[in-house]
């Protein structure tokens, strides 16, 4: 493209180029939103028993200081092409594709009867669902699942406080933070934040729960194996099943399904 014919206001052409830049730059960026096209990132989901995978498509973006400068030095050829950037897909389809080991796997349970709280867990479930976790980045349950408030769906439900339990937004968020908790420990992933709750609960052994509050506690783990992690979120009639894909490493084996307080024998079609 031929961004010098485009530009409303043309530039001086003498001995010496006389250029307004910020009319220039204001102008360039104008031409570049016709030329600029969103990088569309690879990526995959588990539904079904199957992983679900697009490809992505690369973007592009017209570099609007390398033009600027081309249009101050090469002026003299009065044609002037634009400097567009490749964006290439990341994560990349190849990095997609490594994933398929499970590195983590467990599964806790609720009792159906209490709606509200059995909303809370469905909807932190969801949340978490299908997160892809890059190399090195940190996962903030917190983050991830955002303030449990009524606008958010969330209804009030039993919570501790203190040596207290009472009814509070999002009641029942904690057993989606421990149940993952437990598949990041299978995974022998790094933990950077975790607390226990006041009081014991019931979904996991003594002492290996992840209690959060929005804005004060936060369930945080890095990704320190080389690929990406997938977050697997999925609950049935009265359980919660939370596992991690990515690829099996000498630090990161590949790992076999676990529960509190038992293990299914059987992961039948409803535990999918």
């Amino acid at each position: 493209m031929d961004v010098l014919q485009s530009l409303t206001h043309k530039p001086v052409l003498n001995s010496v180029l006389e250029l307004d830049r910020a009319d220039i730059v204001s102008q360039l960026k104008a031409i570049g939103a016709q030329i600029d096209k969103p990088m569309i990132p690879a990526s995959i989901s588990y539904m079904n028993r199957h992983f679900e995978k697009t490809s992505g498509q690369n973007g592009q973006a017209l570099n609007i200081d390398a033009t600027f400068n081309k249009i101050t030095n090469d002026h003299i050829n009065k044609q002037v092409d634009a400097v567009v950037q490749e964006i290439p897909v990341q994560p990349a389809p190849i990095e997609i594709d490594k994933i398929r080991d499970v590195l983590g796997d467990y599964t806790t349970y609720f009792s159906p009867q209490d709606a509200s709280r059995t909303q809370n867990v469905r909807l932190a479930a969801n949340a978490i669902n299908n997160y892809l976790i890059a190399p090195g980045k940190v996962f903030s349950y917190n983050k991830v699942v955002g303030e449990r408030t009524e606008t958010a769906g969330y209804l009030p439900a039993y919570i501790f406080v203190g040596q207290e339990e009472i009814k509070g937004d999002g009641g029942g968020v904690c057993q989606d933070s421990s149940t993952l908790f437990q598949a990041v420990r299978e995974a022998n992933l790094k933990v950077l934040e975790r607390h226990n709750h006041s009081l014991p609960v019931s979904y996991v052994a003594k002492g290996q729960d992840a209690t959060v509050a929005y804005g004060l506690l936060d369930f945080r783990f890095q990704n320190d194996t080389k690929d990406y992690l997938l977050v697997s979120a999925l609950t049935g009639n009265n359980w919660l099943r939370i596992r991690l894909f990515g690829v099996a490493d000498p630090n990161h084996p590949v790992q076999q399904a676990d529960g509190y307080p038992v293990r299914p024998d059987v992961f039948n079609e409803d535990f999918k």
